[in-house]
């Protein structure tokens, strides 16, 4: 981040954030929350900046959206392949309808409105 910023400007404003892959949400609260302290530490985030997460609905509940949530993120994307059982069998991330749209409802309830299957 140092090395990013030192070549961006004091001014520099930034407008979006995206953490994908899926594999943010395997970490904990504290590390998240040590993450994002760096990153507003390093960058001028824009009031209304888009702040996004890759989430496995495997592994979120109703707290862990309230802490994202907290933490400023406002855009959520879940890591979603197919609903075909078979599929998902073959690319070992088994994510039945169910799950997903649990996942979705407690994204929405905590305030994580640009919510979107991927």
């Amino acid at each position: 981040m140092a090395l990013v910023t030192q070549h961006l400007g004091p001014d520099r404003r930034t407008a979006q954030l995206h953490f994908g892959g899926g594999t943010p949400t395997f970490r904990s609260p504290d590390e998240l929350r040590e993450l994002m302290a760096m990153l507003r530490g390093h960058f001028n985030f824009l009031p209304d900046a888009e702040l996004g997460i890759e989430i496995d609905p495997r592994t979120v509940n109703v707290g862990t959206m309230t802490m994202l949530a907290e933490l400023g993120f406002n855009r959520t994307s879940f890591g979603v392949q197919d609903f075909d059982p078979a599929v998902q069998q073959s690319v070992n991330r088994i994510q039945p309808y169910e799950m997903v749209e649990k996942a979705v409802t407690a994204s929405r309830k905590a305030g994580l409105s640009r919510s979107t299957p991927t």
